[in-house]
């Protein structure tokens, strides 16, 4: 089958959707599907792929950006027999008006409320659940009509958890055309004992750690607010905030009164599965408590007082 992907963000980008693909296409291609994918990025000196890979840069104006954009998904569509869409979908929808292939679009969050976030379209600190029910100005509907319109056209649409399944269904996604498959992890052996674990990272007492990006849909400051009432009052706990290393200098302009816990950036020696193996819990940002409750409980069944504290702690 000749698969055409359309991403809005691809490896060696952070995210979840860049890494999901990264490890799903090879697999594609060795069960013997030609894939070609149509993302953003800039060109130079990019990896080597065993597939067809054709980056638009995100340098070019709005307007421009998304014509050269929706250019090359209609080049790489006409050849496809079928659209695999992660979150980016209104090219797709654009170009399949005329095409007609069969998509399935994968949507793990909320487009429109990232994008009114970063630019400041909406209230400052406004969450995904409240972004659904409140009234907005004119070019922030418009965004969100345009958003139900290419993901209600999809032929199938994917959501990875019930959370997000429902925020689709809200938008008036046919039950029939959704699914919810969760993302799988990949199993592997601890490097190291729990307590060598524990002595390399330094760790004396409870030890949490989350992984993400420093962005505002995240939560991060949530978790870091929540530290500090925390460590008041036991001292020992520690937080580690696994991130890469660029986003380190989006740390400086936080307030010094939030009393940062230690952090250990991804280009630390320290990898990350060796902090994996010395954490006593692995804390989720706060919009995702929702998703992530049922498998917290069974991951943590041994630390379940801890983690009801901290989530407490949190939701205060």
């Amino acid at each position: 089958m000749r698969i055409c992907v359309v991403s809005g963000t691809f490896h060696p980008e952070a995210g979840g959707p860049p890494t999901f693909l990264f490890h799903l296409l090879p697999e594609l291609v060795l069960r013997g599907h030609e894939v070609r994918v149509v993302a953003f990025g800039e060109p130079a000196a990019q990896p080597t792929y065993p597939y067809a890979l054709q980056r638009v840069s995100r340098a070019l104006p709005i307007p421009l950006r998304l014509l050269v954009f929706t250019a090359a998904v209609w080049r790489a569509g006409r050849q496809a027999d079928v659209f695999f869409v992660s979150d980016y979908g209104l090219p797709v929808a654009l170009v399949n008006a005329v095409l007609r292939r069969p998509v399935l679009l994968k949507n793990v969050g909320d487009f429109a409320w990232e994008f009114c976030t970063r630019h400041q379209w909406i209230a400052a600190g406004q969450t995904i659940d409240e972004f659904q029910r409140a009234a907005h100005p004119a070019r922030v509907r418009l965004l969100r009509a345009l958003q139900r319109w290419y993901v209600c056209a999809a032929t199938r649409v994917v959501a990875p958890s019930k959370y997000s399944a429902g925020l689709v269904a809200g938008w008036g996604v046919a039950a029939h055309k959704l699914s919810v498959i969760y993302n799988a992890l990949q199993a592997a052996p601890a490097p190291m004992a729990r307590a060598a674990a524990r002595e390399a990272v330094g760790a004396k007492g409870p030890l949490l750690l989350t992984v993400a990006r420093l962005t505002p849909w995240k939560g991060i400051d949530t978790i870091l607010r929540a530290m500090v009432g925390c460590r008041k009052k036991w001292r020992a706990w520690s937080l580690w905030w696994w991130a890469p290393a660029r986003r380190r200098q989006r740390c400086r302009h936080k307030p010094r009164h939030w009393a940062f816990p230690r952090v250990l950036w991804a280009r630390s020696p320290l990898p990350l599965c060796t902090c994996t193996c010395a954490l006593r819990i692995f804390l989720c940002c706060a919009p995702l408590m929702k998703v992530c409750r049922t498998q917290f409980w069974k991951q943590c069944k041994r630390e379940r007082r801890w983690w009801c504290r901290m989530r407490v702690a949190i939701r205060k």
